[in-house]
C-alpha cells in the first residue's frame, strides 16, 4: 500500500505550491513525528482498533504515532472518535479548590508539607500549565497517597525505584495559584516570606507538623560525662531543627515563642535549631497536639517517645 503526504515547496517569498510524493508505507512510519510535513495516512479498521488498544494499554504515544505515521495530536482524536468519548482525556482533579481556604487541620498539614517538600515547576517556556511536584521516600508514601485521595485525582503516583522514591505531579493552574497566595512560588526555598500570619491561628500547629514531616528533623543528642565519683555516664537530650528562609524561620520562632532559637546560614539556606529542653518540649507538644486529626509520619514521633518530658536518659556507660 502506498501512502502520500503534502510537502510545501517554496516558489517565492510569498507563494507556495503543493507537491504530492508517493512513498512506501514503511518509509512513512520511520519519519520523525515532529516533522512539519503533513502526513495523510490511510488507516484500516484493524489499524484503528490497534491504535485504541495500544492507547488503553498505556503504550507511549511516540511509539504509536511512529508505527502508524500519524501526528501526535491526531492520536487522542482517533481514540475519542472510535470510543465515542466527548470531553477531555487529561487526568481530572475533582477537588481543585482544596487549598483555596485552609479550614481544617489536614489542609494545614498538607500546606505545611508542600511548603517544606514540594515545588512549583515553571512550564511557561513550553507554553504549558505550571506543575506542583512532590518527591518523597517510598517509606513515607502514606502522605502522597492521602493527598491523592483528598484531591480526588486521576493522576498516578509514580514510583522511582532507582532512588527509592515516589512522586506526584499535579498539573493544575488553580491549585498552583492557590498555593502562591501563601508565598509558594518558583524557588520558594530562597524567596518564601513569613507566611505564618496567613495561616489561621487554630491550624498553625498542624501546619508546623506538616512542615516538620517534610523538612524537619527531630533527634536525640548524646554525650558522655564523668561524675565526681568517677562513674562515666551517658546523657541524652532532644533536639529539633528545620530549614527555610530567614523570614519564615523568624516567624516560626515568634509563633512558638522560642526564647533560645539559633538561626544560622548553612549552604545558602538558613537553619533553625532548638537545643534547650524547655523550648523543645514547647514546640513538640504543640505540633503533635492535633496529630490525631490528620495524617502524619509516626516514625518521626517515635524517635522521641522514649524520652520523658520531666527527665533525660542518664545511664552508666559500660567500659569495653
Amino acid at each position: 500500500m502506498l501512502r502520500y503526504f503534502f510537502k510545501f515547496v517554496p516558489l517565492t517569498k510569498t507563494h507556495f505550491s503543493t507537491r504530492i510524493i508517493y512513498l512506501p508505507k514503511y518509509y512513512i512510519r520511520q519519519m520523525p513525528t515532529y516533522t512539519r510535513t503533513k502526513v495523510r495516512a490511510t488507516l484500516s479498521q484493524d489499524d484503528y482498533d490497534d491504535i485504541c488498544n495500544m492507547y488503553e494499554a498505556k503504550i507511549p504515544a511516540k511509539d504509536i504515532v511512529s508505527k502508524y505515521g500519524i501526528h501526535r495530536t491526531t492520536l487522542p482524536k482517533i481514540y475519542k472518535r472510535m470510543r465515542g468519548i466527548s470531553g477531555s482525556l487529561l487526568p481530572q482533579i475533582r477537588n481543585p479548590e482544596y487549598f483555596r481556604n485552609i479550614d481544617s487541620h489536614e489542609k494545614a498539614y498538607f500546606l505545611g508539607f508542600i511548603t517544606a517538600d514540594g515545588c512549583i515547576v515553571d512550564n511557561s517556556a513550553r507554553d504549558a500549565t505550571d506543575r506542583l511536584m512532590i518527591n518523597i521516600h517510598e517509606k513515607d508514601r502514606v502522605i502522597i497517597d492521602r493527598l491523592h485521595a483528598v484531591l480526588d485525582m486521576d493522576h498516578k503516583v509514580y514510583e522511582i525505584p532507582s532512588k527509592n522514591q515516589v512522586a506526584l505531579a499535579v498539573t493544575h493552574k488553580g491549585i498552583c495559584d492557590d498555593l502562591r497566595q501563601y508565598g509558594l512560588d518558583y524557588r520558594k526555598s530562597l524567596t518564601m516570606p513569613n507566611i505564618w500570619p496567613m495561616i489561621p491561628e487554630e491550624f498553625r500547629d498542624s501546619f508546623a507538623l506538616g512542615y516538620n514531616d517534610g523538612d524537619g528533623c527531630i533527634l536525640i543528642k548524646s554525650y558522655n560525662y564523668t561524675t565526681k565519683g568517677g562513674v562515666t555516664r551517658k546523657y541524652s537530650f532532644p533536639g529539633f531543627s528545620i530549614a527555610g528562609t530567614l523570614d519564615f524561620l523568624k516567624g516560626f520562632a515568634d509563633n512558638f515563642q522560642v526564647k533560645d532559637a539559633k538561626i544560622r546560614l548553612k549552604n545558602s539556606i538558613h537553619e533553625l535549631a532548638i537545643d534547650k529542653r524547655a523550648d523543645f518540649w514547647k514546640v513538640y507538644d504543640r505540633i503533635y497536639a492535633n496529630a490525631d486529626k490528620t495524617v502524619h509520619l509516626e516514625r518521626k514521633r517515635n524517635v522521641i517517645n522514649r524520652l520523658n518530658q520531666d527527665q533525660t536518659i542518664s545511664s552508666p556507660v559500660v567500659a569495653s
